[in-house]
This record gives structure tokens, sequence and C-alpha cells, in this order.
């Protein structure tokens, strides 16, 4: 743990793939270790993938895998729906973004579906993307402006994910109730134009997310809350 915590970029990826060899293999060493450390996802997700502290580039796939194996073992799987590695998921893949908008989402994916080859998302993973996807889209109307293009661009990458599309058809209507809820606040509300432009700038988004309702609604917001200046910007979300 100390070659992840605190050692080079290099010895972070030699250090997980030590610990994941481990992991698998024993099953006194996997209570242990989250006796030892029973922030362990949240420590690795940080120490590997954070902006700051993250393994070597050229060991990226062996990490990935390596962690892989940890958090979506049996006996770990379950720990993703603690607050604080739900937390730290976000953070770290949906608005640091050290992954690029490829790996980022695809890690997650496979966190969420347990690395299976047919993709389907886990009992435990079900629960645990909508709770993501809550905060995410929380952070893409209302998050650091410096992060916004991250998180929103994030968003509309997961829709591609037919199972996750999925999922996020299921929870539609929670997801457009927080962008109009940020509409009608004058601090968020620059930020949710921003991000329905970019909706409907995305075939994939724009049909999941735009229907006549939400429209109707944000044309209406445009008109009576926004002002005519800010409206034009809502326009540009109708074309």
């Amino acid at each position: 743990m100390l070659m992840i915590q605190d050692g080079h970029p290099k010895a972070k990826g030699v250090g997980v793939l030590c610990l994941s060899d481990y992991f698998k293999a024993d099953e006194e060493f996997r209570q242990s270790a989250f006796r030892q450390e029973p922030d362990l996802i949240v420590i690795l997700m940080n120490k590997l993938f954070g902006i700051n502290s993250h393994c070597s580039p050229a060991q990226i796939e062996n990490v990935k895998t390596a962690f892989l194996a940890i958090v979506t073992h049996e006996d770990a799987v379950d720990k993703l729906a603690d607050t604080k590695v739900i937390n730290a998921i976000v953070k770290v893949l949906c608005i640091e973004g050290w992954l690029d908008l490829e790996g980022g989402p695809g890690l997650l994916y496979r966190i969420l579906s347990r690395d299976a080859k047919d993709g389907v998302l886990t009992k435990v993973g079900v629960p645990v993307a909508k709770r993501i996807i809550y905060k995410l889209v929380r952070e893409s109307v209302s998050g650091d402006t410096t992060s916004l293009h991250q998180t929103q661009a994030f968003f509309i990458k997961l829709c591609h994910y037919e199972k996750l599309y999925a999922v996020m058809t299921s929870y539609q209507h929670t997801i457009q109730d927080i962008i109009l809820d940020a509409l009608n606040q004058p601090c968020c509300r620059q930020n949710a134009i921003t991000f329905l432009e970019q909706i409907a700038k995305d075939e994939t988004a724009r049909q999941l997310m735009l229907e006549t309702w939400l429209i109707t609604r944000v044309a209406k917001l445009g008109e009576k809350i926004i002002g005519k200046k800010s409206a034009l910007s809502v326009q540009r979300v109708l074309r």
C-alpha cells in the first residue's frame, strides 16, 4: 500500500499489481485489507487515477485490470454503494478527469458491470449508477465552473453506453427535474443552459433528455424568468 499511496507513478503500478494478486488469491488477505483500510477503494481511486497523484500512463491498462480485479471481487463489490466510494468515483473520474473521455467513462462502466463481457450492470451496479448520475448532473449544473465542461461531457459520454442509457431512461425525470431546478436559480441558470445546449448537440443524449414537456418548460422559463438576453441561449437548445 505504501507503494500505491506514496510511491513514484511507476511504483504505484507495481504496487497495485501485487495487491491484486494477493487480493484475488487469499480470502484472509481480503478481509485483512478492508479491516486495515476501510476506505481501500477510495484510496485506490485517488492514488491511481487522481489528477495530482496517479499511476504512470504507460502502465494504465495493467493498472486498470488490477484495480478492477479488486473492486469488482465479490468480497468488495458491495462496498461500491458506500457514499465515500461514490463521491471518490465522481470526483476522480467525472470531475477531475485525468483519464480522458474514453478512459474515464469506460472504467466506470466496467466497475458497474463488474467487468462482465456482456456489460450487464449488476444488482449493486444499477443503484450505484443512479447515485453517480445524480451527483454528476448536480455537478453539471451547479459545480465549479472550471470543471463544468468535463462533467457535462462525461454525462453525455455515458449516454452512449447501452446499459447505462437504460438506467438513465428509467431515471430521466429525476435528471430533468435537477436541470429545471437549476434553471430556476440565478446562480445555476447559465450552467443549466450550457448543459442543455451540450445535450442538444448530441443525438443520443438529446433523445434521452429533451422530451416535449421539458422543452415546453424550458421555453416558458426562457420567457418568464431568464429574460430576453438569456432566452436567446435557450432558443439554441430548442432548435
